[in-house]
């Protein structure tokens, strides 16, 4: 990944193999990016999944008394990168890249010069993972506060079926393909799950301990009675689920990561 998926500045990270309206390598396909494609964009989700990554190996190496320095400093130099991704404004991370042109020629329509990288402002699953993945540290009270809020907010990802991949007031919201465009995800529901569980538990803060457990609580119950009741309404569980209505969507039968409502209803998180 370090070679292949590497970003002009060293320790970032951006996915290779787009097409202008997909990110197939990241798994969320159509899960709107930068429009405008340059060496200069980084990818959020991608530098989470390092810094998980690295932080795992180090404690594997630690593990079997082997060298953990290599890891330990790529995993330093990540969360420091993964710093200039968060928005303090909106409390959550964001890609980053060229969004929009500065200047365009009025009579082709040609793109002339485009605006310097910055932040690309999708309010969806892409900018939560390194929520989703435990990065934050417990003790940062502000900056959990502010995504616990967030979470819970019905304008944003929070309905009666579970957290949706994009905003509702998102301009790409249930737009085009709509695959990862406000359809609601059991695998990623299940991270958010476990995440929430997590911090109700280690967070040093009593509010963020509480306001985690109870977001917790009530997303675990959406999810629960939403599967269920698709699963009464035609046989099945689904690849996905509408965020208007919580009907099953896309493929079925599918038990995938639809079956992590076991786990769920258990309180099994890994």
């Amino acid at each position: 990944m370090k070679r292949t998926q590497a970003g002009v500045v060293p320790g970032t990270f951006r996915w290779r193999g787009q097409t202008s309206t997909h990110c197939l390598a990241s798994g969320l396909d159509d899960y709107p990016r930068a429009r405008y494609f340059t060496e200069s964009e980084r990818h959020v989700d991608l530098m989470a999944w390092m810094i998980y990554t690295t932080k795992i190996l180090e404690n594997v190496a630690n593990r079997l008394q082997l060298d953990s320095k290599m890891y330990r400093e790529d995993r330093i130099l990540f969360q420091e990168r993964l710093s200039e991704h968060w928005s303090e404004e909106d409390g959550i991370w964001y890609d980053i890249g060229v969004d929009g042109a500065e200047h365009v020629d009025p009579e082709t329509g040609r793109v002339l010069r485009l605006e310097q990288p910055k932040h690309v402002r999708h309010y969806g699953y892409v900018g939560l993972f390194p929520f989703f993945l435990k990065i934050v540290d417990e003790n940062d009270e502000t900056k959990l506060l502010k995504i616990l809020h967030n979470l819970s907010e019905p304008h944003l990802l929070w309905s009666e079926y579970g957290l949706r991949s994009l905003a509702r007031v998102d301009p790409y919201f249930g737009k085009e393909e709509d695959y990862w465009r406000g359809k609601i995800w059991m695998n990623l529901n299940y991270l958010a799950l476990r995440s929430l569980k997590h911090y109700s538990i280690h967070a040093t803060s009593k509010i963020v301990k509480e306001k985690s457990l109870r977001i917790h609580d009530e997303l675990r119950i959406n999810l629960i009675k939403n599967l269920y009741k698709q699963w009464r309404r035609s046989g099945f569980v689904w690849e996905n689920y509408s965020p208007k209505n919580g009907k099953g969507k896309g493929c079925f039968p599918f038990s995938g990561w639809s079956s992590l409502i076991v786990r769920i209803m258990a309180e099994m998180y890994t």
